[in-house]
């Protein structure tokens, strides 16, 4: 028995000696370090599965006699072992278990090895699934799937991918209860909210949704489907002093002043406007209402200045004056401003020139 549980760690330490040897073997025939670096990498891979393999098997099967006490009830043990499947970062396992209930037809009520091991709902790794999302956040889930597959050469299709993201968003609020305020201490004198609205492309349900449009659009026509999304971002900082000089050179210039104060304890969030209890919630009112309750949080004694920077949508304004209530100092975004300035330069000057620079320089200047 103990020579079974051992057997995966023991193949494990074969192969980091067949692994070495192959080093030194690519060394004496020149192979190129590219060469090596992808056979090392797949090496690596089939150890770690195989260690992990063998923790596992060390775990037993999580018997813990013919029958367990659970909520006053007494479970037998079911006679078949039942396996699992576990997808972890680097490849597939089987995970055969001790399984207690009333018998094999029922729900499987309590499977303590699963406890012992941690082992998440789904079959796969919290590890795997971390990653996964990493680069689902980036990009589709189909140019995830290949970006994983082509590193850990796991295949997984496009709707487990979505079903982990969707598992993984019912955690996000308890997630975010959990966190700790920031120390008094640690805070700066300015209390800063900044937010911002986009709207995300929504992918088409044909039962539903009218046909994309593949001419050329009418006035009020909309290229693809879009839901409200806001974005929203809570900070302290220590004042800054600086002339309206200052600001340009800084701005135009792109160089950063290295005495800047830096944001203390930032915290963002993005809330996507959706389906909440069968009632549609707007994002906004959902990022404007957490400002509230941070300001609250942050600034409980009203020591600290309030400070809004947002765009011109005049929505994000609405929303603050709704849900913001006291004295708070509302800035417009420098750069929004910048843009409108830009393009009136460009009415008079050739893009790129310095004219066009030192008009928007000039105006920017007397902005401020």
């Amino acid at each position: 028995m103990i020579m079974t549980k051992e057997q995966a760690i023991l193949k494990a330490k074969i192969q980091f000696n067949q692994m070495e040897a192959s080093v030194r073997k690519a060394a004496a025939e020149g192979q190129t370090i590219d060469q090596v670096e992808r056979d090392l990498w797949e090496r690596l891979l089939s150890i770690g599965r195989m260690m992990l393999q063998g923790y596992v098997k060390l775990q037993g099967s999580g018997d813990v006699g013919a029958t367990l006490k659970y909520e006053g009830r007494s479970l037998n043990r079911l006679d078949n072992l039942h396996e699992r499947r576990y997808v972890s970062v680097f490849g597939e396992l089987k995970i055969s278990r001790t399984v207690y209930g009333t018998r094999e037809t029922q729900k499987h009520e309590v499977i303590p090895l699963d406890a012992r091991l941690g082992l998440p709902d789904s079959e796969f790794s919290y590890l795997l699934a971390e990653w996964d999302q990493s680069f689902c956040v980036q990009g589709s889930y189909e140019q995830s799937r290949r970006t994983v597959e082509r590193i850990l050469g796991i295949g997984q299709s496009v709707l487990s991918l979505e079903d982990m993201n969707q598992s993984m968003s019912r955690n996000v609020q308890a997630f975010r209860d959990s966190r700790p305020m920031p120390v008094a201490q640690d805070e700066g004198s300015i209390l800063v909210l900044t937010a911002d609205g986009k709207g995300v492309p929504m992918r088409r349900d044909p039962e539903k949704d009218a046909p994309a449009i593949h001419v050329r659009r009418k006035k009020g026509q909309k290229a693809n489907k879009k839901r409200q999304a806001c974005v929203g971002a809570v900070y302290t900082i220590e004042p800054f002093v600086r002339t309206a000089k200052d600001v340009v050179n800084e701005v135009m210039r792109d160089r950063r002043r290295k005495d800047r104060p830096p944001p203390q304890n930032k915290k963002m969030r993005a809330e996507l406007t959706r389906i909440i209890d069968d009632a549609e919630v707007n994002g906004k009112d959902l990022i404007f209402s957490w400002f509230a309750k941070e300001i609250k949080a942050r600034d409980g004694n009203n020591g600290k200045a309030v400070v809004c920077v947002m765009d011109g949508d005049r929505a994000l304004w609405k929303m603050l004056k709704h849900h913001v209530s006291g004295d708070v100092v509302c800035i417009l975004d420098l750069f929004h401003v910048m843009e409108r300035l830009w393009n009136a330069a460009h009415c008079f000057y050739l893009e790129g020139g310095e004219e066009a620079k030192a008009f928007v320089s000039d105006r920017l200047e007397r902005i401020l």
